[in-house]
């Protein structure tokens, strides 16, 4: 679980010139987008119970949206944290 998120442009009522943040709070295949809202960190708990803070990953952050800091944790298709 975490402080997981995506910028939705696809849809409606969000559109590209409308981004909407759509927060949920896992992290799976489908959905491995992070928002880094704790002063640009992300909060993770992991299955063993502890919990780790993480910085955007360099060059993961997701543009549509200049108000919200949206990306990932690890490399683009990582599967680091999903094992």
């Amino acid at each position: 679980f975490g402080d997981c998120a995506q910028i939705n442009t696809f849809q409606a009522p969000a559109s590209a010139s409308n981004p909407l943040l759509e927060e949920f709070y896992i992290i799976d295949n489908s959905d491995r987008t992070v928002h880094f809202r704790h002063n640009g960190m992300a909060n993770m708990l992991f299955v063993d119970g502890h919990v780790e803070a993480f910085e955007l990953f360099p060059g993961t952050r997701d543009r549509n949206s200049s108000d919200e800091i949206v990306g990932r944790i690890t490399r683009r298709g990582s599967m680091k944290y999903l094992r």
